[in-house]
Formats: C-alpha cells, structure tokens, sequence
C-alpha cells in the first residue's frame, strides 16, 4: 500500500502540494479576474514573498 502511495506522490504530488496549488491558482485567478493588490496576511503554510505573482512558480 505504501510503495503505490509513494508512487502515486512521486508521479502527480502529494496531498499538500495539491492543495498548495489549488490555494495559488485562485489568487492568481482573483487576481487575474478583478486587477486586485493582493496581500499575504497570515496563513499555513507560511509563504514567502508573493508567489501568486509569479505564474509558474509551482
């Protein structure tokens, strides 16, 4: 069960980097849709920088 996991983490990502992009790609969409300044408050993770701007940062 495990070695298929890692498998499957290996080819598509894990859970967290899944999630991670799916949080990116909806900033970048707001962004995108409305022209809107974006702002990092606080959060988990704990990014650095302004990774939304950045289009193929993940």
């Amino acid at each position: 069960m495990q070695l298929s996991r890692s498998l499957a983490n290996a080819m598509v990502g894990t859970p967290e980097e899944w999630t991670e992009k799916t949080f990116m790609d909806i900033v970048r969409a707001i962004q995108k849709e409305t022209g809107a300044e974006i702002s990092y408050l606080e959060g988990y993770p704990k990014l650095s920088g302004t990774p939304w701007l950045d289009e193929y940062d993940i």
